[in-house]
């Protein structure tokens, strides 16, 4: 019972411990993805036209050829 008892907080400290790293590093790694993502992407078009940026949980796309007042599509992060 001791040692079932042992292995299950471990278990827990575990899972809070991972949740802690996941919550604390998700801005930053939506960053680094935009920032990697970026060059790419405009690798391929001719202009390049298109710029990644992370807001929230999401990776906004703007392109030069959308209109100022038209919204911008987001891919989620996750």
């Amino acid at each position: 019972m001791r040692r079932a008892l042992r292995t299950a907080g471990r278990g827990a400290a575990g899972f809070l411990l991972g949740l802690a790293i996941w919550l604390g590093l998700t801005e930053p790694y939506d960053r680094l993805l935009a920032a990697v993502a970026e060059p790419i992407v405009r690798i391929t078009e001719r202009p390049s036209a298109t710029w990644l940026e992370a807001r929230g949980r999401e990776i906004i796309v703007d392109r030069a050829d959308l209109p100022p007042s038209s919204p911008r599509p987001g891919i989620p992060a996750d």
